[in-house]
């Protein structure tokens, strides 16, 4: 089967390649972007790695009418083709009501299992929901389901803890931590982000194993680049010894870029299976990219990422997993090397228009939802996470705002 490129993308240098050449049983009119690749030296192993994946919403309600296995039945096969298959499980797994939001039951976890996810980060926003018992009940169900739980554990030091796979005698390390801002109690614990306590737990694991991948739940939600100031800390970690840099949170696939020595950072990995209409407030900006993701393929060989491709996917109105192929793949394949392109620019002033453009009508929904409710520990809350980035982005929003109509700035970022 060939491999050869339908197109290469001058300002990126990936390529688009029949999907098949990563797996031959994928769909013949699905593609794939290549983005790194390289002669390997000795074995390969497979990691594969997907975006949010939360189990409850209408995921819930899909599989308590068809079963947990219609969620990803059609994607499955190539996350069961990886050694080692990656997820961030956005939400709590927990025995709730139904309705309640972004708790799923303990035994949803299986869903992911048996479609071939073999590690969940949870050190993100939703995991700590319901406090340290939440998260107690998470862990136990990932171990139930035979899942390896990433940025997390029965206490702070286990939270921090080295995960190590081996395959073929590739050893890989994963860590993963999270920027919450919230508050933990004793218990069960997870990785709040601090970029120099990951600095030096890269430093520390990079001797121990031949391939490293660092997981942060990090970023701004439904914008195409991510904050200027957390593509330099990636940028960082991948010199101290991350091979792989994965972040998520922003709920739409951001860009990717690969260093001169080989490393990855994948600066979105978007959402995988997750129902973008689940929340107090339903955000009704980029709705058909909430509901597009990929599952990155990272071929591994005991000198770092041999090959690193994208496939495209995208949700249902069920919320089940399918593969985007004809022309919604090819639109997702070429938005990702659209926005890739200008992450070694200035893309800073794109990133704060879109930042205030997309993000301040939401925030300011949500703090009159909370007053309107008479939810004041809520308001009280968001007010002690305000930071200098958001009275800017109140102002670049203000500033928008009172422009007459037709004389918006483009979302071009500068050459």
């Amino acid at each position: 089967m060939t491999t050869a490129p339908l197109l290469v993308d001058a300002g990126t240098g990936f390529r688009i390649v029949p999907a098949r050449a990563l797996l031959p049983e994928l769909p013949a009119d699905l593609s794939a972007i290549l983005f790194h690749e390289r002669a390997p030296v000795g074995h390969t192993v497979r990691v594969c790695a997907v975006g949010d994946s939360g189990l409850s919403g209408q995921v819930g309600r899909t599989a308590s009418e068809l079963g947990y296995g219609a969620l990803l039945r059609e994607v499955a096969p190539l996350l069961q083709s990886a050694a080692a298959a990656f997820a961030n499980l956005e939400g709590t797994l927990i025995e709730r009501p139904r309705d309640a939001l972004f708790a799923a039951p303990p035994a949803a976890a299986e869903a992911l299992r048996q479609a071939g996810v073999t590690i969940v980060h949870l050190a993100n926003n939703h995991v700590y929901d319901f406090g340290p018992t939440g998260l107690a009940s998470t862990l136990a169900a990932a171990a139930g389901a035979n899942l390896v739980a990433l940025g997390a554990g029965d206490d702070a030091a286990a939270s921090r803890r080295l995960v190590r796979t081996e395959c073929r005698g590739v050893r890989v390390g994963w860590l993963g931590c999270g920027r919450t801002l919230l508050p933990q109690d004793t218990g069960a614990r997870f990785w709040e982000f601090d970029e120099q306590e990951l600095l030096s737990a890269i430093r520390k694991a990079r001797p121990s194993v031949d391939v490293l991948i660092a997981s942060v739940h990090i970023g701004f939600m439904y914008l195409d680049y991510p904050h200027p100031d957390h593509r330099a800390m990636a940028q960082r970690c991948a010199a101290a010894g991350a091979d792989i840099v994965l972040m998520h949170h922003p709920h739409v696939l951001q860009g990717i870029e690969t260093t001169p020595d080989g490393k990855i950072v994948c600066y979105s990995l978007g959402n995988f299976l997750f129902d973008w209409k689940e929340g107090l407030i339903t955000n009704q900006v980029m709705v058909q990219e909430q509901n597009e993701g990929a599952v990155f393929v990272f071929d591994l060989d005991r000198s770092g990422v041999a090959r690193a491709a994208a496939v495209p996917t995208r949700s249902d109105e069920a919320c089940r997993v399918r593969w985007a192929g004809g022309e919604r793949g090819d639109a997702i394949l070429d938005r990702l090397q659209r926005i890739s392109r200008p992450l070694g620019g200035n893309y800073a002033p794109a990133f704060w228009r879109q930042r205030s453009e997309r993000n301040t009508k939401h925030v300011l929904r949500m703090l009159r939802f909370y007053i309107v409710h008479g939810e004041w520990g809520s308001v009280w809350r968001m007010f002690t996470k305000v930071r200098r980035h958001h009275l800017r982005m109140l102002a670049h929003w203000a500033l928008a705002s009172l422009r007459p109509r037709g004389r918006k700035d483009s979302h071009a970022p500068a050459s």
